[in-house]
């Protein structure tokens, strides 16, 4: 064989086995991300966690591998609660993600966060924090938001309804007292009226709803073209981005605290809204599709269980046909922690938990172990009779 031979020869061999690792280079990479998908969907394909003792998912204290179109925690966005997170395959097949911690020896509770442009678990840290020392305290992250699924698809009242419901009656297994946050509010109302069973009691704080003047409707011509030009792809993660930033973050949440804004609120609240998928439910809250048009008939006004509101005042909510429910209903009673401006579990937490287990009490639920009955300010709790 000639020398000019031989180098040719040599060049090929030599970009056969270039070729070749670039290959199983390119096979490898391929491979590892079919093994993190089918891993994914082999666990959303799991049966249910058994009632009132899930298992934990893999990582639960730390981010895990991310999956294209959710958010799973693989763009830094810690845990809300140091407590056991785990997941759950609800309604339509989505992955809904929540925290669980505390002894099962009295009455479940479940915590039901707001909805805004960045809402979570973490909205709701102080409560899941007071209770889970003596009760059995989880806490679900609502599709579209903290650690559950954010995919784009069409969020609404009934899904959120049926979400909830899912998880109460599948997840839980037992009866529940439920302490729900502002819009969240109106979701475990229809939860309560849908499986009256399964929720003993509810607390609701600064629920929507109770406002005078009557909201568009949500499922209307006028919010379903609004949030068709909201969300354009051609700017709609842009728009999303500017009401995000930290200060949008921090100008929001001022008026919402009586105090200075904790600075690890901001954080959690501008990391929520930078996952992958973050603006999809947002913009149906912001297009006015995820509120009932007329909460205080639909969906107050029907409930038998016993129900506890908490509020002040509020920049974003006003509670007008409030004392016109509490007035005409036994079922209904109110506290006013003040001062407080939408979040009393945050600035005033004793007196906030001091109301609800008062409450509690007088409705068959153990009293919360170590907590005052003491003079705790402005939250003595209201009822027909006592007006």
């Amino acid at each position: 064989m000639s020398t000019r031979t031989k180098r040719r020869s040599t060049r090929k061999h030599k970009g056969t086995r270039t070729a070749t690792a670039a290959a199983g280079r390119k096979g490898s990479t391929q491979g590892s991300d079919t093994t993190s998908r089918t891993g994914a969907a082999s666990q959303s394909a799991q049966p249910d966690e058994p009632k009132g003792r899930p298992q934990p998912t893999a990582g639960a204290h730390g981010p895990r591998p991310g999956v294209a179109g959710t958010n799973d925690g693989g763009t830094g966005l810690p845990e809300a609660v140091a407590a056991p997170r785990h997941e759950h395959i609800g309604v339509d097949g989505i992955r809904v993600s929540y925290y669980v911690d505390g002894p099962e020896s009295n009455r479940p509770l479940l915590l039901v966060h707001a909805i805004n442009a960045a809402p979570s678990v973490w909205e709701l840290k102080p409560l899941f924090e007071h209770y889970r020392t003596h009760r059995r305290v989880y806490a679900l992250d609502l599709p579209g938001f903290g650690f559950s699924e954010r995919s784009k698809r069409r969020y609404s009242p009934a899904l959120y309804i049926q979400t909830i419901v899912d998880f109460a009656v599948r997840v839980i297994g037992k009866p529940v007292d439920v302490i729900a946050l502002s819009l969240g509010s109106e979701f475990t109302v229809g939860a309560a009226l849908r499986e009256p069973d399964h929720f003993l009691s509810l607390t609701l704080i600064s629920p929507t709803g109770f406002s005078s003047r009557r909201l568009p409707d949500g499922q209307g011509p006028v919010a379903k073209w609004l949030h068709r030009i909201l969300s354009v792809p051609l700017w709609a993660p842009g728009l999303f981005n500017l009401l995000t930033t930290r200060k949008s973050i921090r100008y929001f949440m001022n008026k919402s605290f009586v105090g200075e804004v904790p600075a690890e609120y901001i954080d959690y609240a501008y990391a929520a809204a930078h996952q992958p998928g973050a603006h999809h439910a947002p913009l149906y809250f912001l297009s006015g599709q995820l509120f009932t048009t007329d909460a205080y008939e639909q969906l107050y006004a029907k409930l038998t269980q016993p129900v506890l509101v908490i509020h002040d005042r509020d920049p974003n909510v006003s509670f007008d046909r409030l004392p016109e429910l509490v007035a005409s209903r036994a079922n209904w009673q109110e506290a006013r922690v003040a001062p407080s401006l939408g979040l009393p579990h945050w600035e005033r937490l004793g007196e906030t938990a001091a109301a609800i287990d008062r409450f509690w009490t007088a409705h068959g639920a153990k009293q919360a172990a170590g907590t005052e009955q003491g003079d705790d300010g402005d939250t003595t709790a209201r009822t027909p009779s006592a007006d």
